[in-house]
């Protein structure tokens, strides 16, 4: 990524915008965190198996901070990041982040509650 910096080193454009404000950056983070939901999915998973002698054998070289994650510590992890993703991926926030990324989706939205409420 380029960076862009203005006369006096203030970063201009794409690159002067936050991670969910710019939208390369902010549906690579949403598709990291599904990723991220998906493990934590299997893992719980795999925890709740006593007999799953394969996915034990994986995490017995893990470092013990890992190896040390109870049941319900991922659990409570996999829920905080459901609780995110439902949050960044709500149809709320996909008008906010269109707001932001174009004024004209705003004026249209804006007329038709204009004609909505005049009608």
């Amino acid at each position: 990524m380029c960076l862009l910096l203005g006369p006096e080193g203030v970063a201009k454009g794409d690159d002067a915008l936050s991670i969910l404000e710019n939208s390369q950056s902010r549906s690579q983070f949403i598709d990291e965190l599904m990723e991220l939901e998906v493990f934590l999915t299997q893992r719980v998973t795999e925890m709740g198996e006593e007999g799953d002698v394969v996915a034990m054998s994986q995490f017995q070289l893990a470092p013990s901070v890992i190896q040390n994650q109870t049941r319900e510590h991922i659990r409570d992890l996999l829920s905080q990041v459901q609780d995110l993703l439902a949050r960044l991926t709500s149809l709320r926030m996909q008008h906010l982040f269109m707001i932001q990324a174009s004024p004209r989706y705003a004026d249209y939205h804006s007329i038709n509650f204009k004609l909505l409420f005049f009608l």
